[in-house]
């Protein structure tokens, strides 16, 4: 259950697409209209700036729910295979129709560096900035403390996480209860909502006494 449901530009039976932000190319001229949005009213500082990690079979559901959804605008500052990558720059921001076939003619190699810098500036600057991390790896896992300290919110079903070593898992926790918020709901009951269920009842003062259910081998 991914926390950002974010938004289509082009949906049919507008009767005014030209009021509608659509990006013509894989890199566009930044302007103020640079946000993938249904909404006009939206400005500085009220969408998420996003950076996507993974793009195999949850990732790319992810990033078309993310451009069909017609819920809240966003902005995709980069987005990363295993082997290659797209960041948007100063001047250029990334076009998220036709992503699949930008980033297979990408040259650039995956940089986790620019991107957790790109995203910490706009977090410096006020923005929203959104770390989805659509993969099972270890080393994307321990890059959580620093994006969490750095105000960079992380969205993501990768149970590396919460499921090795308990030093990772207090970074995690010490980071995301100052700054960025860590939403990990999908890691657990594909997606049903038991970790917001529990927190609610042990934030709320119950006590739980038994876990019973049928588990798999990351519980």
């Amino acid at each position: 259950m991914f926390h950002f449901r974010l938004s289509h530009a082009c949906r049919s039976g507008l009767a005014n697409r030209s009021r509608y932000s659509i990006f013509q190319k894989h890199l566009c001229d930044r302007t103020p209209a640079c946000s993938y949005t249904t909404d006009l009213t939206m400005g500085r500082g009220e969408f998420p700036q996003v950076a996507v990690v993974g793009v195999g079979g949850v990732g790319t559901q992810v990033i078309e729910q993310m451009i069909t959804n017609p819920i809240h605008g966003f902005q995709l500052i980069a987005l990363c295979s295993s082997k290659r990558m797209l960041m948007s720059t100063k001047d250029a921001c990334l076009n998220p129709i036709g992503w699949k076939d930008a980033l297979k003619a990408s040259e650039t190699p995956v940089d986790f560096s620019a991107v957790k810098s790109a995203l910490q500036e706009l977090a410096e600057q006020g923005e929203t900035a959104v770390f989805i991390d659509n993969t099972s790896s270890q080393d994307v896992a321990e890059m959580y403390p620093g994006l969490l300290a750095a105000g960079i919110n992380v969205v993501t079903p990768n149970k590396k996480a919460y499921s090795g070593e308990v030093g990772l898992y207090q970074g995690i926790v010490q980071a995301g209860s100052k700054r960025g918020r860590y939403l990990y709901e999908s890691t657990v009951g594909a997606g049903l909502p038991i970790i917001s269920t529990l927190r609610d009842l042990v934030e709320t003062g119950d006590k739980v006494l038994k876990i019973e259910g049928v588990f798999s081998g990351t519980m």
